[in-house]
């Protein structure tokens, strides 16, 4: 059965991810970086783990002119400035811990689409073997989940 308001609503929404892609590219490539970081690391997320995740993999990245760690550390505080000032990103404090998470699941999406198709497996994997490897235990026990799961994608990537 077709339904008009249905396809509408497809359509629109196909649209607005387009559209949000499309801004989202217009960021410096580091930026992009971080918000593909962002993307894979779930709803929430605090800006410690990004940059250390950055730093971890960024010889596997596009951004990889940047070699040195406090460069990573301010590029990272610029764009969160930038990103909550653009409405992609939002604060949200607890337990003395300041974490951000995307406005809206679809900016995470699209971040998410900034990800080359052939290499999101193995990007996701990356970010998981970072979490492992440089997260303190406490740390990871709060992720042990996530980092799993995103180290297993690039591993099912392999095997299938």
């Amino acid at each position: 059965i077709w339904d008009d308001d249905v396809v509408s609503s497809t359509m629109v929404m196909q649209n607005v991810a387009t559209v949000m892609i499309q801004k989202l590219k217009r960021f410096q490539e580091g930026y992009q970086n971080i918000l593909k970081v962002a993307s894979c690391l779930g709803a929430s997320f605090s800006t410690s783990v990004i940059t250390m995740v950055v730093e971890e993999i960024l010889p596997q990245t596009e951004c990889a002119s940047i070699t040195d760690c406090d460069e990573i550390a301010s590029l990272v505080a610029s764009s969160v400035g930038e990103f909550e000032k653009d409405g992609i990103w939002e604060s949200e404090s607890s337990e003395d811990v300041c974490r951000r998470r995307f406005s809206h699941d679809q900016i995470q999406s699209a971040a998410f689409e900034l990800i080359p198709l052939d290499q999101r497996d193995s990007f996701r994997g990356s970010v998981g073997n970072a979490l492992i490897k440089r997260l303190d235990p406490d740390s990871l026990e709060d992720c042990l989940f996530e980092a799993v799961s995103l180290q297993n994608c690039d591993i099912s990537s392999m095997s299938g």
